[in-house]
């Protein structure tokens, strides 16, 4: 396993990414460094990607939903931090039809962040999977009690 101190001592910078996407989280998505696939990243996962010092190229996507592409210098040594967010959380579930069929380009998003933001994201108490799972299950529990109570 690479430590980021072997990617100091060979010239290169670190991309970490992290997946926000409160959109198909029991599904992987594909990130894409220049063009290619690189690897898959699920939901509320970190993932560290040791690059060559240059300009760089990223995208997210599912199926045939992807982000717009973002460009990026990478430095030595350093270490620039990604969010994947789905416009599905900021428009809400319903517009998930709009978004898959009429605009599949924009479903997903990557931005750039501060350290800060992306080791406040990263410590969220109730990812997304957590808080689908909870009112399921109350939605489980309400049918069983009106079952009863009829």
């Amino acid at each position: 396993m690479e430590t980021p101190r072997d990617a100091d001592r060979r010239g290169q910078g670190t991309v970490l990414i992290l997946r926000k996407a409160r959109m198909s989280f029991f599904r992987r998505i594909w990130i894409h460094v220049n063009g290619e696939k690189h690897s898959k990243i699920a939901e509320d996962e970190c993932i560290r990607i040791p690059l060559s010092v240059g300009q760089h190229t990223f995208r997210v996507s599912q199926d045939w939903c992807r982000s717009k592409p973002i460009s990026m210098d990478v430095s030595a040594g350093e270490k620039t931090y990604l969010m994947c967010y789905s416009a599905i959380g900021k428009y809400g579930a319903l517009s998930s039809i709009i978004f898959i069929i009429i605009l599949p380009h924009k479903l997903f998003s990557l931005v750039e962040v501060s350290k800060e933001d992306f080791e406040a994201e990263k410590k969220d108490k109730y990812p997304a999977w957590k808080k689908t799972s909870l009112l399921i299950f109350c939605v489980l529990a309400l049918g069983v009690f009106i079952f009863y109570l009829l």
